[in-house]
């Protein structure tokens, strides 16, 4: 990576020195000698060489030499600077371990010249983003439980506190450079994504909505969506998101769909929409028109510490299938559901979740599977070859071939009889689509109806408007016919 400085007044270019290393991020010491460097973003976190590849580092800006190699390990970290001597930021991992590993993201500081980072409290939240409010308090939104919130953190005595209490997911924010302004951007339970301004942290309650981009759909009819707790087969309580048709909460009798997120290290929150990716999963689209919709935040996902974040390694297909099945008991036990209207839909490892539960229970009447694994075995020609050693416990297929067919939705194969609908990108390396066709011609040895789509051009994430409706209209179509619900798909 090569580093050069502008001058805007006269135009002049100078090159100032190179780095022997991919770098994500750079930010500027507040006296303007030194650039702490971040090597590959977190956000990319799909190889076990670039888990390696990623540390921290700063280096002197006039000469470019490195004056410190903050970073040796095997997670990811992020920072910036709390002054010109030190830094804080956030560790996704165990610092010490000898394997990459990944947690629930932790707060450090780091002094110039130390010998080790210096862990803060655990906040139990899943730390998103952070911003240096002063030279005390750290700023930062964080996941917990079902709700995104803002959080401050007093580097004093590391005490944690709740400066907000949306009930949805702040999405993003920045602080402005000459105030104390926050702006952000917010989706919650009945509005959805807008952008809103508060004078300070410590007025979020007074913040100001400033856009109306999706006023018109704030307008409509809108689903309910509530918070719920279930108990799966170990007495753990699960949580998730129920949403009801308008104006039916409590009724009886609803078809149903569970809405399987992704990850599996993410959440649902209490939004009217998922931010992002809608067409992977629009679970208060299917409310909207009659459906009672559960999206269930299984085992692994975050927001609710550590343990729960780790409780699906060496489990990752059988700890959160009890999760959600569990649930679905729950609702059928109170009445709302109609069990000859039931349907299980998920991408990514929500494909592969839906996979494994069709092979577990004959109950759903259709399944929506996308982009997901078939067989963890094959999931070695992936690109994601972080995730699958730690649900395995750092094991490979050949030393434990028993808990990868266990744990793996091709295992379940032989009790599938749900009409099942697959859908992949062509060209998806995330989950290559050998898992798609694998599925399809197993299905289709079992005489169960099913079949394949690929959407032309299209990776892991969709970027052409035309697959993402093709795909959501190619469901609705298969929901008709196998559920006798027309959804109207213009």
């Amino acid at each position: 990576t090569i580093f050069y400085k502008y001058a805007i007044d006269s135009g002049k270019t100078d090159s100032l020195f190179s780095v022997p290393a991919m770098m994500a991020d750079v930010k500027i010491s507040p006296d303007k000698k030194k650039a702490l460097f971040t090597s590959i973003s977190s956000e990319a976190f799909h190889t076990s060489t670039s888990v390696e590849q990623s540390e921290l580092a700063i280096y002197e800006i006039a000469t470019g030499k490195q004056l410190y190699q903050i970073t040796k390990n095997h997670v990811y970290e992020e920072a910036n600077w709390l002054n010109s001597e030190e830094l804080i930021g956030t560790v996704l991992g165990d610092i010490k371990a000898t394997q990459y590993n990944i947690d629930q993201p932790q707060f450090f500081k780091y002094k110039l010249g130390d010998k080790d980072i210096q862990l803060q409290k655990d906040s139990h939240a899943y730390i998103r983003k952070h911003i240096l409010q002063d030279a005390k308090i750290v700023l930062f939104n964080a996941d917990l439980s079902t709700r995104n919130n803002f959080f401050t953190m007093d580097l004093s005595n590391q005490s944690i506190k709740p400066v907000s209490d949306f009930q949805g997911a702040v999405t993003y924010f920045e602080m402005a450079s000459n105030s104390q302004n926050i702006v952000f951007s917010m989706v919650t339970s009945d509005t959805f994504d807008e952008i809103y301004i508060a004078k300070n942290y410590k007025e979020f309650h007074k913040a100001k909505k400033i856009t109306s981009f999706n006023a018109k759909l704030s307008k409509m009819p809108k689903p309910i969506v509530e918070k719920i707790e279930w108990k799966n087969s170990d007495n753990e309580t699960i949580e998730g998101i129920l949403i009801w048709p308008p104006n039916k909460k409590g009724a009886n009798n609803l078809p149903f769909a569970i809405d399987i997120h992704g990850g599996p290290w993410a959440l649902r929150h209490e939004n009217i929409s998922s931010v992002g990716l809608q067409y992977y999963y629009y679970g208060s689209f299917l409310a909207s028109h009659g459906f009672l919709v559960l999206q269930p935040n299984y085992s692994g996902s975050v927001g609710r510490g550590d343990n729960f974040f780790k409780a699906i390694n060496g489990k990752a297909i059988t700890k959160p299938t009890d999760d959600i099945l569990k649930g679905v008991e729950f609702l059928i036990a109170k009445g709302w559901i109609d069990e000859n209207k039931m349907l299980v839909m998920g991408a990514s490892y929500g494909g592969v979740l839906t996979n494994a539960i069709i092979g577990k229970t004959n109950q759903f009447k259709l399944a929506l599977s996308s982009c997901g694994n078939w067989s963890e075995m094959l999931g070695v020609i992936n690109d994601n070859q972080l995730l699958t050693p730690i649900l395995f416990g750092h094991q490979t297929v050949w030393e434990n071939n028993d808990l990868y067919q266990k744990e793996s939705a091709s295992h379940y194969i032989k009790n599938i009889r749900t009409p099942t609908l697959i859908t992949f990108g062509q060209d998806d390396r995330r989950v290559p689509t050998v898992h798609g066709y694998a599925m399809y011609r197993a299905l289709k040895a079992q005489n169960v109806p099913t079949e394949l789509i690929l959407l032309p051009s299209e990776g892991h994430v969709y970027r052409k408007p035309s697959n993402m409706l093709t795909k959501v209209k190619i469901e609705l179509y298969w929901i008709k016919k196998y559920l006798g619900i027309d959804i109207p798909t213009e």
